[in-house]
């Protein structure tokens, strides 16, 4: 498991290696919010659509199936700010899970 929060300008994406993203939420109400997974583009990734349970600082998660020849693996991310509702989190994470 890996924790990480950056920021990255737009222009690093676009001549990198892992520019595919996998799968992504973008804060709607909020400048540079939301969360994103990057993939190599040798890799076959279906997104999971998670949109419907997203809430800005509250609960931001996306997903993919990443498919290889002998395996399929669920990879996920989740996002909450350390100011929004705790409670609220943990509702929506055993509403997608």
């Amino acid at each position: 498991m890996e924790i990480n929060q950056g920021s990255i300008d737009s222009t690093v994406l676009c001549h990198s290696l892992l520019t595919p993203i996998g799968a992504k939420y973008c804060s709607h109400f909020f400048g540079g919010g939301g969360v994103c997974i990057f993939i190599h583009k040798a890799l076959k990734v279906s997104t999971i659509h998670l949109h419907e349970f997203c809430k800005d600082k509250e609960f931001e998660v996306c997903a993919f199936l990443l498919e290889l020849s002998f395996n399929k693996i669920l990879v996920i991310t989740v996002y909450r700010s350390t100011s929004g509702d705790f409670q609220l989190f943990l509702n929506s994470l055993e509403v997608t899970i």
